[in-house]
């Protein structure tokens, strides 16, 4: 039996493409905002985590999340401190209020940039996307983790 090209299942190839093509857009808007890509992502989780995040924990989750070597998230980290765009209170993260700006103007762009992405992909899609995506990330999580 033959498939055409939209019946064949999902490869790392279209993961990629897709994945390439979404940073293309997020650099974009992070070079509109004067923002690295580690930068952003700092600051997201810090905008978006509850509890707020100790410096060491957000070092940690950022690292993990972006295979970096965490020597390089915690100098990124320490520049945003050194910007005034994140500050330490409590031993707990911040941002402050140019970092809650920056946070803002670039979130602003990333929803509107997915909302004309995802328009009228259905929402049972998206979810079963999801879904497929947390599981092979996990998959390779552990890959990882058995080959270290």
């Amino acid at each position: 039996m033959t498939t055409t090209p939209d019946q064949q299942p999902l490869t790392g190839r279209h993961i990629g493409e897709t994945e390439n093509a979404l940073r293309a857009i997020l650099d974009r808007l992070l070079a509109e905002a004067d923002t690295s890509f580690h930068q952003w992502v700092l600051l997201n989780a810090v905008g978006t985590t509850e509890p707020a995040l100790t410096p060491g924990h957000a070092v940690d989750r950022v690292a993990h999340g972006l295979k970096a070597d965490p020597a390089v998230v915690r100098a990124t980290l320490d520049g945003l401190l050194a910007l005034g765009l994140l500050v330490v209170v409590d031993d707990h993260l911040q941002l402050t209020a140019s970092g809650t700006a920056r946070f803002e103007q670039i979130r602003a762009g990333v929803q509107a940039v997915t909302g004309r992405l995802y328009r009228d992909i259905p929402l049972a899609d998206l979810v079963t996307a999801r879904q497929v995506l947390e599981t092979v990330t996990a998959r390779a999580n552990a890959e990882l983790a058995a080959t270290r």
